[in-house]
């Protein structure tokens, strides 16, 4: 059996598609077989708008890279100031900040089977050993910790006897007696993640402005949905 690959067969479908077009005697072999037009369709769709490719990330990538990436920024930052709120008022913005934690894990969880059915991008320059290595772990270390924070903190919620109400949509429930070791597990993760995360989001942010500026290739305009010029060497 011959393996073709996706941008491939999208091509011949097109071809196909094209020769059904402009020449009357192959259009009752594709009147047969609707199906080629369709399978053309979407191959090409997928291949223009939802796989990324070292020229261009696709628009989920983006959405998915920014919402979670600023969500996450803005769910730390909310966390730490949850501490100054006196405890009588405390109730309404913690359930709050689970609420929206429970959001970004969907997120996260969409983003994590979409990246292992995608692949990482490809690099948008020429770069050394370390700095590849450099930015694997930082992208695998930031998709885990995207997950495992909201995780670490419905753990520590649950272990507290505390159910989360998302939305109003439906109710993830706690144990009916509180659990002091799974609560205190909970919150040692979810409190040492979000220093991981703090460190993870800066080596991030560091990386991409040094490409920016100092490089001056097209990795950060690549993060925004522009289009670039694929390097010249591989």
């Amino acid at each position: 059996m011959t393996i073709t690959s996706r941008e491939g067969l999208s091509s011949k479908c097109h071809i196909a598609a094209f020769e059904t077009r402009t020449n009357p005697a192959n259009r009752a072999t594709v009147a047969a077989y609707p199906s080629v037009l369709t399978i053309a369709t979407l191959l090409h769709l997928e291949t223009r708008y939802m796989l990324d490719t070292r020229s261009k990330l696709s628009h989920l990538s983006v959405a998915f890279h920014w919402v979670i990436g600023l969500g996450m920024i803005a769910m730390i930052a909310f966390g730490l100031l949850l501490d100054s709120i006196p405890k009588e008022g405390r109730g309404f913005w913690v359930g709050l900040h689970k609420e929206f934690g429970v959001l970004l894990l969907a997120l996260a969880t969409a983003r994590l089977v979409w990246r292992l059915r995608n692949g990482f991008p490809l690099a948008a320059a020429v770069y050394k050993a370390w700095e590849r290595s450099l930015a694997g772990v930082t992208h695998w270390l930031l998709l885990v910790a995207t997950l495992l924070m909201p995780v670490s903190g419905l753990v520590m919620s649950i272990g507290g006897g505390r159910p989360t109400n998302v939305f109003g949509l439906f109710t993830i429930p706690a144990l009916a007696e509180k659990n002091k070791l799974l609560n205190g597990i909970g919150h040692e993760v979810h409190e040492i993640l979000g220093y991981v995360l703090i460190l993870a989001i800066g080596l991030h942010v560091a990386g991409a402005l040094k490409h920016h500026i100092m490089d001056g290739d097209g990795t950060l305009r690549r993060m925004v949905g522009a289009r670039i010029a694929p390097p010249t060497e591989a």
